[in-house]
Parts: C-alpha cells; sequence; structure tokens
C-alpha cells in the first residue's frame, strides 16, 4: 500500500505550482511576441467589433480605403453597407477619443499608486 505524506506533498505542490505557472506565463509571453505581427498588414483593418449574440456580430472594417459594416456568422460573412468617409471618420474619432480615456485613467491609477506607495 502507497503511504502518503501530507507535509511532503505540501512542499512538492508548492515547488511544482509556480514552475508550471511561471513555464505558462513565459510560454504566453514568446507567443505573443511572435503572433503580435501575424495579423498586421496596411490594406485590412478592423476598427471595431460589436458581439449581436454567441455566434454573430457585426464588424467596421477598414478594406484599402472603404469602411464596410460586415455581419459576420457561423454560416458566413456578409456586408451589410458601405460607411462614408464622413462616418468612418467620426467612428475613427470615437474610438480614438474612448483609448485616449482609458490610458488617462491607467496614468491616473498609476499616479495614485505612486503617491499612496501601493497601501491603497
Amino acid at each position: 500500500m502507497i503511504e502518503f505524506n501530507f507535509t511532503e506533498g505540501l512542499i512538492k505542490l508548492f515547488i511544482a505550482l509556480p514552475v508550471v505557472i511561471s513555464m505558462a506565463y513565459l510560454s504566453l509571453r514568446i507567443a505573443n511576441r511572435y503572433m503580435k505581427n501575424f495579423g498586421n498588414t496596411k490594406n485590412l483593418e478592423v476598427i471595431e467589433t460589436v458581439q449581436v449574440y454567441s455566434k454573430a456580430a457585426l464588424s467596421i472594417v477598414r478594406i484599402l480605403d472603404g469602411y464596410y459594416v460586415l455581419g459576420v456568422s457561423e454560416h458566413g460573412v456578409e456586408t451589410i453597407r458601405e460607411l462614408s468617409k464622413d462616418e468612418a471618420g467620426t467612428i475613427r474619432k470615437s474610438i480614438s477619443m474612448h483609448e485616449q480615456g482609458i490610458i488617462s485613467q491607467l496614468k491616473g491609477f498609476g499616479l495614485k499608486w505612486k503617491a499612496t506607495g501601493g497601501n491603497e
């Protein structure tokens, strides 16, 4: 019969768990580094995607110089309509303002963290 030593098991757990977590973290970092430029192209860009339900989404996509609203589902991709340059510019401005708001919030959290010494 196999005996199980509880303290020995805990020690092995506390040694093996950080090793497994750090290996997973490093593999994700390496994969991210290689995948970062995988989808970069100058001719095609997904501006925004909104999930309508679990198997369908609406996407605003830039293809060359045109902007399109696409319906994406498990059955395929369908062009709903082409956007005018003015509509596309408005969408880009709102996305840019949203991203700037997120960046400023993160900076604010960082400054607050530094001011409190990380004690809050």
